[in-house]
């Protein structure tokens, strides 16, 4: 079995976009082509293959000058509870520090997803970052290119999550 984590190419889209049409519940829509193209040309997106086929998935996306959010993770349905998606997180934690090394690191999760974030130092915000993350939180929605494209009423993640990554003291 040959397994590799790279960045994708623009021809990637196609092959991700099916990954996550079949995710299944519906809350993670197709990455639309302008976002996948800034994604790829910064490299803050990584793939995960096995025999040259795309499995995994996710991203990084620049909130504003102070956060940068991890989004679109998805693992091909037959191959989850098999590590590849916790694998991706932290390859994609390690980039975010190269890439964002000043930015805070936040994930809004949902569902199954919350306690790999939660494996991987992801903690609620201390009121101090809450202050913050709540104008973040609406710019995240706002700026999440398929936010406008969900069902009225429906929120694709709800819980917000701030990367804990250990190196400084967080204060209250």
């Amino acid at each position: 079995m040959d397994i590799q984590i790279i960045h994708p190419t623009l021809a990637d889209i196609s092959e991700i976009n099916a990954l996550i049409l079949g995710h299944g519940n519906g809350g993670l829509l197709p990455v639309n082509d302008a976002e996948f193209q800034r994604r790829v040309e910064s490299g803050d997106s990584l793939i995960l293959k096995i025999d040259g086929v795309i499995v995994s998935y996710i991203a990084l996306t620049p909130v504003n000058n102070h956060a940068v959010e991890v989004r679109s993770l998805v693992t091909e349905r037959e191959l989850r509870r098999h590590g590849y998606g916790t694998v991706l997180i932290t390859e994609i934690l390690k980039l975010a520090q190269i890439n964002y090394p000043d930015r805070i690191v936040v994930a809004m999760v949902s569902g199954k997803s919350e306690g790999i974030f939660r494996n991987h130092n992801f903690i609620d915000p201390t009121p101090k970052e809450l202050g913050l993350l709540d104008e973040l939180l609406v710019l995240c929605w706002t700026t999440c290119p398929n936010f406008s494209k969900l069902p009225l009423g429906k929120i694709c993640c709800h819980t917000f999550l701030v990367w804990h990554n250990g190196k400084e003291e967080r204060k209250e």
